[in-house]
């Protein structure tokens, strides 16, 4: 990842959003409590009355100078002094792993979509979205595993639709299984986000189901055992044990 060009995009994202609550007018800006400060580095905007994330959120932090701990205290700070319940706090995910875990110590996680658990009312959606990511027709299945005991199924919706799925089924050890992936990482998308978020929030659904372990595949393995696949999944406190093979026919 090249570091020059990452600076100077955040840079000019900074540069933006400063001129454009600069350009509100003084009564919209009264009104809303509009304010863009830099703190620990990072352009920090704050309102009241907006409803959008966007309008309360830290942008650059850690790209232009180095983010460490009073960075980040400094910066939640500002957000609880304007008193907002729902805010963004940016950051390079290939290249601010430190910084993530500083922020997810702190309970925040991965926010960049809706994360919702499919009920009999998305079931249809949810089985149609899995059948046209790997071309099959298996919908009537799935849709029977909606309710059914054990299994939770959950999506990610980017703008209302559908981004990302996976599913869980619940032991009676209370170890939760993760699969029914769609679309795969590494494999039918290079995004890593989407699923990373949707496995943090099972995660913390889990835990709140008295799950007491978790097990995932990885199914792109590397022999390093690095990359963004287990960053990823090292990043909501997975370890990786083994590497397990799946033999088929070949040719002789």
């Amino acid at each position: 990842m090249n570091e020059k060009l990452i600076r100077a995009a955040e840079l000019a994202e900074m540069r933006a959003w400063e001129d454009l609550y600069r350009a509100a007018p003084g009564g919209f800006r009264a009104t809303h409590a509009l304010k863009a400060e830099h703190v620990g580095g990072a352009l920090v905007l704050t309102s009241a009355g907006l409803p959008l994330a966007h309008f309360n959120s830290a942008i650059g932090l850690g790209t232009q100078t180095p983010a460490g701990e009073e960075s980040v205290e400094a910066v939640l700070a500002c957000f609880a002094a304007a008193r907002a319940s729902k805010f963004y706090v940016q950051t390079i995910a290939e290249t601010q792993y430190a910084l993530e875990q500083q922020l997810r110590r702190r309970g925040l996680r991965v926010a960049s979509g809706e994360v919702e658990e499919v009920t009999s009312a998305t079931s249809a959606e949810w089985a149609g979205f899995i059948d046209a990511a790997y071309r099959l027709t298996t919908s009537p299945w799935l849709r029977a595993l909606v309710d059914r005991p054990r299994w939770h199924h959950y999506v990610l919706r980017e703008q209302g639709v559908i981004a990302a799925c996976r599913s869980m089924f619940v032991d009676e050890s209370d170890c939760a299984w993760f699969g029914i992936d769609a679309p795969v990482p590494g494999i039918m998308t290079g995004r890593y986000d989407c699923d990373l978020q949707l496995c943090a929030a099972m995660v913390e659904e889990g835990l709140g189901r008295g799950v007491s372990r978790f097990v995932a595949d990885i199914e792109r393995p590397a022999e390093d055992r690095t990359g963004p696949a287990y960053d990823g999944f090292r990043s909501v406190g997975f370890e990786v044990p083994y590497l397990r093979h799946n033999f088929m026919p070949g040719a002789a």
